[in-house]
């Protein structure tokens, strides 16, 4: 069945959990708060969730969620953009007394202020008497901003309902500027502290990866990205090797879109030293999704040392065993540094461009496999697909990669 872009909105595919292909090149999408908590309900309890694609009047692609049983398409519309805010989930250290720890768990809503969470204690040498979010940098103590409640033995201290950070607040918060204190009757001044740091901002000497899909029309799914050792160094290794056979985990990517086996091997090469952090790159985190045209996805690694290297994997989506791919980047000395990334051809699927070869959402389900058993090579491009607004000319870069040093 042919399924040209501006009929796509006939033909809404479907997420199962579990199901590597498919779920892996379209989870879920932008959408409504309520949506979401509802199809996270279906999916964990193993049910199907209906994705609609279509192009808006701007020629946007445009993905919509429906979880009812039925087939057809739902209703569009404007899709809705959620500001889901930002959090801090951390483990207080022990501070002014041995044995005196702390969890805190603060949420913060960064457009409107509203905060919520908890902290819980243990170990302290007194009763505890007060605690508070306090205002400064790591290591000055500040005025407070928030007071907080106790339950009974003062084990768990809350935020109250309906507390609020003005815009001063919120910008310290987003800065890392905010600490949780418990005070006690035999420490006055405070017995544990704990600093609020925002999870997006990235540690001193860590790496920003910023990368965006600058196609009009190609999907990608998420990039795996990997610090490791350099190919030539003791240890060192490759994601793939351009004139060789690809390895099982890269075809899983280049040919369905399945992360999966990449980032469970990355994360045994990383407990032998070989990768040293790994990540995978979502537009919003909160929301896994494929990136689609014109959307950016930004991850913070930590850079154990200056030798190690870059590499990176995305399918592009409407290919046969296309990929985006980085090989061993040498990270440059600036504080941030530019580039389009190449498109390769995994040699492992014969490029067929009739639809039915294809995976959704720009094929059919059908998504039938020719081995090629060929090698890694530079992509040489598409020409003659069934839906011409995938074909793409030899060297042809669609994913732009900024590295920025923090």
């Amino acid at each position: 069945m042919k399924l040209p872009i501006n009929n796509i909105e006939q033909r809404p595919f479907s997420l199962i959990k579990g199901l590597a292909s498919a779920a892996v090149i379209m989870s879920l999408t932008a959408c409504g708060a309520d949506s979401i908590n509802s199809i996270q309900g279906e999916l964990e309890n193993g049910e199907t969730v209906n994705v609609g694609l279509s192009l808006n009047e701007d020629g946007d692609l445009v993905v919509s969620l429906n979880d009812d049983d039925d087939t057809n398409t739902p209703d569009v519309g404007n899709v809705e953009t959620v500001n889901f805010g930002l959090s801090s989930d951390i483990t207080v250290p022990p501070a002014n007394v041995d044995g005196a720890t702390g969890d805190a768990h603060i949420a913060v809503d960064t457009d409107t202020g509203a905060i919520s969470g908890s902290v819980s204690v243990s170990g302290l040498t007194g009763n505890p008497t007060a605690a508070h979010i306090h205002s400064g940098a790591p290591g000055e103590a500040g005025p407070v901003v928030v007071g907080l409640e106790s339950n009974e033995d003062g084990t768990v201290w809350s935020v109250p309902e309906g507390a609020a950070l003005d815009a001063d607040g919120i910008a310290q918060f987003s800065a890392g500027y905010l600490y949780v204190n418990v005070h006690t009757e035999a420490n006055p001044a405070g017995e544990i502290r704990g600093q609020l740091a925002n999870d997006s901002i990235p540690a001193p000497g860590s790496l920003t990866i910023t990368m965006t899909n600058t196609s009009v029309y190609q999907p990608m799914t998420p990039p795996v990205v990997v610090l490791h050792n350099a190919p030539d160094t003791d240890n060192g290794m490759r994601l793939f090797y351009p004139g060789q056979p690809a390895t099982e985990q890269v075809i899983a990517i280049a040919e369905n879109g399945d992360n999966s086996l990449l980032v469970n091997t990355l994360g045994y090469l990383q407990d032998q030293g070989r990768a040293s952090t790994f990540g995978v790159g979502f537009a919003d985190p909160a929301n896994p999704g494929p990136l689609l045209p014109g959307m950016t996805a930004t991850l913070d690694l930590d850079l154990a040392s200056e030798d190690q290297v870059l590499s990176l994997v995305s399918m592009v989506v409407c290919t046969n065993d296309g990929f985006s791919g980085v090989n061993a980047h040498t990270l440059s000395a600036d504080a941030s540094e530019t580039f389009m990334v190449p498109i390769y051809d995994a040699g492992s699927e014969t490029n067929v461009l009739a639809l039915d070869y294809w995976v959704p959402p720009c094929g059919t389900d059908s998504n039938i496999t020719d081995d090629e058993n060929g090698a890694v090579m530079l992509h040489p491009g598409q020409s003659g697909s069934e839906n011409p607004v995938f074909d793409f000319a030899p060297d042809t870069r669609l994913l732009e990669v900024t590295i920025t040093r923090n």
